[in-house]
């Protein structure tokens, strides 16, 4: 009755109720999506990191008991642990004390990034991992 007397039909608040909270709902699932994205990409750079180190090491090992440096690309290669991550080609180099040095490239699974072209670049990183023959 108090919304007749006002001139408002019940159906008219209703309408705008239902009009903030599509608002909203879709505020939040755009903010949901660029944090989802933005804090992939970081987690991924982050873990690759650890990655890089991870393959170094294997190549190191397989370098100190081989000496042969298509035996540790190799080694490298089979120690990638994610179908996201590939070793750059030509980038293993180990030195005369037998530390290895390579470069790991990483995409982050994103949900919207890597389908927006000016954006995709973003989630590709290249991680530097470096690691010292391991001493038994």
């Amino acid at each position: 009755m108090e919304c007749e007397r006002r001139g408002w039909a019940t159906g008219d608040a209703g309408g705008i109720v239902i009009s903030w909270l599509v608002r909203l709902v879709v505020v939040v699932v755009l903010v949901a999506v660029v944090a989802f994205d933005a804090l992939s990409v970081g987690i991924s750079r982050l873990n690759g990191t650890d990655d890089a180190n991870a393959v170094a090491l294997a190549a190191a090992q397989v370098w100190q008991q081989t000496h042969n440096l298509q035996s540790a690309v190799d080694a490298a290669e089979e120690a990638v642990p994610d179908a996201h991550e590939s070793l750059v080609p030509h980038s293993l180099s180990i030195d005369a004390d037998g530390t290895v040095h390579l470069e790991l490239r990483r995409q982050a699974r994103t949900l919207v990034m890597y389908r927006l072209g000016p954006l995709r670049r973003y989630t590709f990183a290249v991680m530097k991992g470096e690691s010292a023959p391991p001493t038994s």
